[in-house]
């Protein structure tokens, strides 16, 4: 029995880890005429992604009648069965050294293909969409191509069911991290170590076993932020099953502890607080904290763990007597529940503060903080907020010379643990900070904030004039953040679907032909610090221009970040001029996922005929946008139309989408977009701001040529025809 287990495990191992994962066994094939590695990658990945049937006709009907002889016979033949968009040279390349391999090797490729197969449902990875990423650009080499993880999964499935022990751990030095480990199995770990040291692909990044392999891929990815390793341990525990990931599953925190329960604390009601600090702040010291967690939560009634809140406490009784007092009395003192703010007329600003504050772009607590502390310091300081000095429309914060009060707040800042990222360790340098981000807004936010403290407290806080701008674009360009960056927005779905979701009544946008088009050579050098010298400058810069473009609170554009939906819809819809809905409805299954500052954008998309959702009624916000996706939605924008006999020379032509491709032929006929060197055209391809960027302002400038051209036919006609009349009545 043990000899037959060792056969078919061997067997298993073979067929599985060398021809499916590592696809490199054609490297080995001396006699064989070197394949490209894509080719032969391209024609495995896309067998074991067929169902049951089309598998076994590949096999029945090309495989097994393949010979040394007529290998060329067969090249049309496995393409029609594929479908893929291959050239014939690379196919027949690829029959040819399937010709020339042993015979053992070809019996095991065929039964392999009859039993193996990719699954046909998706995996949910949203929650882990870069370590998706890497896993499937480190196996297929295309970062999109979402089978590189489905084999990633297949095939720890097969390790696992042969390794008497787990093969997934929370890593030794950091439990947040992940370790990959197979042992108890010699045989297993003998055959996997044999084909990797014969892989030259793998050699080439200096893996020559299973353990460098592994060690691979754990820095893969490791390399990922907790909240996504996390994800990614949580759903290998749920696919693969508690014996293949043995570990705790511990949740990373998505801010500081003990700051995530101070501001849940400074939202309580002013007998809860007190609560909290009498029964449970009062009491904890170094050695008994563990004893009041279930009451600080009880108080508190906000979802946080308990490693959370045992976290929190364990720091906070480690601090002195005399700092714990003046957090306390900050505590009784400090009332974020009478803070009453709405942000309509300023939602990107109070975004940014959001995501500053508490991690989280749409949790308000961020601006609260900010509003009541201005509140609470103005009140022993006089008015604090002024309009600016060089430009009335920004902001001025000035603090009157009160070292007291400086200093207690000092105390309060260092509980704001996020904001050390930014180089904040005192409330002098909040305070600089706090007035970059509110100024890196658009000037009409700006004045929303400044009528915000004038409602909420007169002169108290802001004494100023409250100027309102000008309809003329402000020159700084408007962060537009999502739950980590700011920034552009959003996109267009392959097809039909609707609207739905969150409420949001961003600040108007001027159209774009509000503003005068300086010409190249009095272009302004581009408002962001990462673009100097990048092939995109021209194009950004003509955007930024336009007040279309957004910058990050940081001053950068990030060009060469992929971009999501969410952010290219907020960025096509601004730049045709349409104003945001007030009253969102969308009916998008899940609207609840489109961010306040995006939705009413892109619910004027979709009453514009603009954007569209997917089959299934979804938007898919945070999704990357794709090339035929980028194209649809900018020629939707723009009207320029589509192609009624869309024909292609792409190779992978058969890839775009049947309801892109007249989008796609329009858009290259009109040379917004092109193709690849290796005439590919890439259709499901991520693409950057950059690229989006580029092909938005060549959609503009295009649109106002034709434009231009038909009002000067106008001009031209109109005093002919009225000619014309003259004469008759003459």
């Amino acid at each position: 029995m043990k000899k037959f287990h060792n056969k078919q495990l061997q067997n298993i191992i073979c067929s599985i880890i060398a021809i499916v994962m590592i696809f490199g066994v054609i490297a080995t094939v001396a006699y064989a005429e070197v394949v490209e590695p894509d080719a032969f990658q391209k024609v495995v990945l896309q067998v074991i992604s067929l169902t049951e049937a089309q598998r076994t006709n590949f096999v029945d009907n090309v495989l097994d009648r393949i010979t040394t002889a007529n290998y060329k016979d067969y090249v049309d033949d496995a393409k029609a069965i594929l479908r893929l968009s291959m050239s014939d040279s690379d196919m027949e390349k690829v029959l040819k050294s399937y010709a020339y391999y042993p015979d053992s090797h070809k019996s095991n490729l065929k039964n392999l293909i009859k039993v193996f197969g990719l699954p046909s449902k998706p995996y949910n990875t949203a929650s882990f969409s870069d370590i998706e990423r890497r896993i499937n650009f480190g196996i297929t080499g295309n970062s999109d191509d979402s089978r590189g993880f489905k084999l990633f999964v297949e095939i720890f499935k097969v390790i696992r069911t042969f390794n008497v022990s787990p093969v997934f751990y929370d890593h030794s030095d950091d439990f947040y991290k992940i370790d990959i480990r197979v042992s108890g199995n010699n045989t297993l770990k003998n055959e996997i170590n044999a084909l990797i040291s014969s892989v030259e692909s793998l050699a080439n990044k200096g893996i020559e076993s299973f353990d460098d392999f592994a060690e691979y891929i754990e820095n893969e990815i490791n390399t990922n932020s907790y909240a996504q390793i996390f994800a990614f341990k949580a759903f290998l525990k749920a696919e693969l099953g508690t014996s293949a990931y043995e570990g705790t599953l511990p949740e990373p925190y998505g801010i500081d502890p003990l700051q995530k329960v101070f501001l849940a604390v400074i939202n309580l009601p002013k007998q809860d607080r007190k609560d909290f600090v009498e029964k449970v702040l009062v009491k904890v010291t170094p050695s008994n904290y563990t004893e009041y967690v279930y009451e600080a939560k009880r108080i508190l009634k906000v979802t946080i763990s308990d490693a959370e809140m045992k976290a929190a406490l364990k720091v906070y009784a480690g601090y002195s007597a005399e700092y714990r007092a003046q957090v306390e009395g900050m505590i009784l003192g400090f009332d974020l529940a009478a803070v009453n703010i709405d942000t309509t007329g300023y939602g990107d600003l109070a975004a940014v503060i959001n995501f500053e504050v508490t991690g989280n772009a749409q949790d308000v607590t961020g601006t609260k903080f900010i509003v009541g502390m201005l509140n609470y310091l103005s009140t022993f300081t006089g008015p604090m907020v002024f309009d600016g000095a060089e430009d009335p429309y920004k902001v001025d914060f000035n603090v009157q010379n009160n070292t007291a009060m400086k200093k207690h707040l000092d105390g309060l800042i260092k509980l704001i643990k996020s904001l050390e990222n930014r180089g904040v360790t005192d409330f002098e340098s909040f305070l600089v900070v706090a007035e970059d981000i509110i100024n890196t807004n658009d000037n009409i936010q700006i004045y929303y904030f400044k009528k915000q403290l004038s409602d909420l407290y007169g002169r108290s806080v802001y004494d100023g004039t409250l100027p309102y701008p000008s309809a003329a674009p402000s020159p700084t360009p408007t962060p537009t953040p999502t739950s980590g960056d700011g920034g552009g927005s959003g996109g267009s779905g392959g097809s039909g679907g609707s609207s739905g979701g969150s409420t949001s009544t961003p600040a108007p946008t001027p159209t774009p032909t509000s503003v005068v088009e300086p010409t190249p050579s009095d272009l302004p050098a581009a408002p962001f610090n990462d673009v100097a010298g990048h092939w995109a400058e021209e194009f950004i810069t003509k955007l930024a221009a336009r007040n279309i473009v957004s910058g990050y609170p940081d001053g950068s554009v990030k060009p060469d970040i992929e971009i999501s939906r969410a952010e290219m819809a907020v960025i096509v819809v601004k730049s045709v001029g349409l104003e945001p809905v007030e009253n969102v409805s969308l009916k998008f299954k899940d609207a609840d996922q489109i961010p306040a500052w995006a939705a009413g954008y892109v619910q004027a998309g979709v009453e514009a005929g603009i954007i569209a959702g997917y089959e299934d009624n979804t938007f898919r916000p945070s999704r990357n946008l794709s090339r035929e996706e980028m194209v649809v939605l900018i020629l939707k924008a723009y009207e320029f139309g589509s192609s009624e006999n869309p024909e292609f020379n792409f190779i992978d032509a058969s890839e775009i989408g049947d309801w892109s491709k007249p989008f796609v032929a329009k858009a290259v006929e009109l040379e917004f977009v092109v193709g690849y060197p290796d005439n590919t055209f890439k259709p499901k391809k991520s693409v950057t701001r950059a690229e989006a960027f580029t092909v938005l302002i060549k959609a503009i400038e295009a649109k106002e040529a034709a434009d231009a051209g038909l009002d000067a036919e106008a001009a031209e006609e109109a005093p002919a025809e009225s000619g014309a009349d003259e004469s008759s009545e003459g």
